[in-house]
């Protein structure tokens, strides 16, 4: 099956900084691939150059075939492809169900206000609905992180750390929750440090170190592959 994303010889300089180094990998409709790797090898930057926030220093990036590398991050989302950040930063004095109403679709507003709602019921948000998004706990923000993503309509879902310091009870449900986006058609890239969770949701694992792509395959593959163990296990 045709890639639904292709990267293409990535490249990040901050300076004299490397910050990602020729990092290629396809990922294909319907997957969920992990992106591990220790503090600092590269993860984040490499989120940020795949969904446009930081421009290329070298390589391609596409997109259901349409090259991403000089498309504004506005338009990345239109065209169906949505990310979190590893810490949410929502507008705290608008309520919970305003901040999925404030992101962009052209739509009427009674279809946002819609989906808005389903949303939040899918993600258990729904009581909350009209208290304020500084009332919600660390866990519920990562959730709400994720509806506002979900409300783009994305075919590509980015997601940094998404379960970082959430609760066991929210873990499994956001576990599930992903589980369910895939059997819908949603395709999943993720970052996570929780190696238990990611053997549990994913289907590949891509592995980075000092910015570079240093392995990729299913979870066993990479956790018995030595230079994986050396630079990210520490054994």
């Amino acid at each position: 099956m045709s890639a639904i994303l292709r990267a293409e010889n990535l490249g990040k300089n901050f300076g004299g900084v490397r910050a990602v180094r020729q990092v290629s990998f396809e990922v294909a409709p319907g997957e969920i691939v992990g992106i591990i790797g220790p503090n600092g090898s590269g993860k984040s930057t490499l989120f940020n150059l795949l969904s446009r926030h930081y421009p290329l220093s070298q390589g391609r990036v596409w997109f259901e075939g349409l090259e991403l590398t000089n498309v504004p991050t506005h338009r990345c989302s239109r065209l169906g492809l949505a990310r979190t950040f590893q810490i949410p930063s929502p507008f705290s004095r608008m309520s919970v169900l305003e901040n999925l109403l404030a992101v962009y679709r052209p739509e009427p507003l009674v279809v946002m206000k819609e989906r808005a709602g389903e949303i939040l019921r899918r993600l258990k948000l729904d009581r909350l609905a009209a208290e304020p998004a500084s009332s919600c706990s660390g866990g519920q923000l990562k959730l709400l992180e994720i509806g506002r993503a979900l409300m783009t309509r994305p075919k590509l879902l980015l997601l940094d750390e998404c379960v970082a310091g959430v609760n066991l009870v929210l873990r499994t449900q956001i576990i599930e929750l992903l589980q369910g986006l895939r059997r819908e058609g949603l395709t999943i890239l993720l970052i996570e440090h929780d190696m238990d969770w990611v053997q549990r949701l994913c289907d590949r694992l891509l592995v980075m170190h000092h910015g570079e792509l240093i392995a990729s395959g299913s979870f066993a593959e990479v956790t018995q592959n030595p230079t994986v163990l050396e630079a990210y296990l520490g054994r």
